[in-house]
């Protein structure tokens, strides 16, 4: 996103960080979670999934496995056309909004 700098830090921390803390080496509960809220698996990174949010918006969510070296990370990204659609404040508010469900017991 062209204003993504000025978030990120606090985006990670609302959104990643969460996710990384929640479902840390549990990949199945990510993938279950992800799927229950139709999410569709898409080939990137160790696991991922893509939400179509609005109908230009999707948000795919990503993890990477973790190893004796790197721990667990999970990641929110947006296609480089989001901002086009929405102000990069939206588009934070959105991915926050899909981790809430992801989380949501």
């Amino acid at each position: 996103l062209s204003d993504g700098q000025f978030y990120n830090s606090a985006f990670q921390g609302y959104t990643a960080q969460k996710l990384t803390q929640y479902f840390q080496m549990d990949y199945d509960k990510f993938e279950t979670r992800n799927e229950d809220q139709c999410g569709v698996r898409v080939d990137f990174g160790d696991g991922a999934f893509r939400h179509q949010i609005l109908p230009q918006i999707a948000i795919l969510v990503v993890y990477w496995k973790g190893d004796e070296e790197f721990p667990p990370s999970y990641k929110i990204l947006f296609e480089d056309i989001a901002d086009y659609h929405l102000p990069t404040d939206g588009c934070a508010i959105l991915g926050s909004m899909l981790v809430g469900k992801l989380l949501a017991e």
